[in-house]
């Protein structure tokens, strides 16, 4: 006779050491991020103009995610004051964490930039639905995990995440990037408009020459952003003045973006997630 399996724990025992994890709270700060997002999205796409309100919401929640990922990640450098050095300053300044929370923050205090969200939209579903199948799903639902209990349509939910993670992640990547490259532009010629500021711009371009130099999706991005323009500027009907404007801002992005920077200790082409 088969031995009897151990009885569950109610429901409430097995969700309490979950959220009182910290990284739960990461959990809550992406479910923020898709969330108003996604209804921010749903403002622009019929009215042209989204709320204020809910943009800041969204990036909040990125701010409380990318805070509770840089605290676990620093903490020991953030107690230490002799740890603040010029090689800690370097660490933090590659890490892409840091660069979206700083960029994050800078949405925050600033007006609200289209599709300033979608990356960090993105990023948040891949995360959701990595928390979700790892830990939330099997707490939740226990026999997740055993091979012989019955399978059950969270088991079929967690099946589904985890097909979405491993299929979508290389195209996500890639829009993200395209996305990135395309703020890039926005910043500039806003700047010009009167719709951010110049220190808004240069920060954004820091912030891309950092994840050019990290993440291979920006790089085929932007090289392939270079030679879009190229054909277009080599039309005859596009005058001189244009395409030599557009080779001097080619050559000054070019050394821009070029200029050796330390790497991350460890890059991913994306944020990383909370540990538990």
């Amino acid at each position: 006779m088969p031995p009897k399996a151990p009885p569950t724990k109610p429901l409430s025992e097995r969700l309490l050491p979950l959220v009182k994890n910290t990284q739960f709270f990461w959990f809550l700060g992406q479910f923020s991020v898709a969330l108003f997002s996604s209804i921010y999205t749903l403002q622009v796409v019929p009215f042209r103009q989204g709320s204020s309100f809910i943009f800041k919401n969204a990036i909040a929640g990125a701010i409380l995610a990318y805070s509770i990922v840089l605290y676990k990640v620093y903490s020991p450098n953030i107690a230490s004051r002799s740890s603040w050095n010029v090689h800690f300053l370097r660490r933090l300044m590659t890490d892409d964490n840091a660069l979206y929370f700083f960029l994050a923050l800078s949405l925050l205090i600033n007006r609200p930039v289209l599709f300033a969200l979608a990356p960090y939209a993105i990023y948040a579903t891949f995360h959701i639905s990595t928390y979700m199948r790892s830990n939330l799903l099997p707490v939740l639902s226990p026999s997740i995990t055993s091979s012989t209990e019955p399978k059950n349509q969270l088991y079929k939910l967690s099946q589904l995440l985890n097909k979405y993670t491993r299929t979508q992640f290389q195209p996500a990547m890639k829009l993200v990037a395209n996305i990135e490259t395309f703020l890039f532009f926005r910043y500039f010629f806003g700047f010009f408009l009167r719709k951010n500021t110049f220190s808004q711009f240069i920060f954004y371009a820091f912030f891309l020459r950092m994840r050019y130099n990290s993440s291979h999706f920006t790089r085929a991005s932007i090289r392939d952003i270079g030679l879009r323009m190229d054909r277009v500027v080599a039309d005859n009907r596009i005058p001189p003045q244009v395409r030599n404007a557009w080779f001097q801002l080619k050559h000054y992005l070019s050394r821009f973006g070029n200029v050796p920077v330390a790497q991350a200790s460890a890059s991913s082409g994306r944020p990383a997630s909370a540990s538990t």
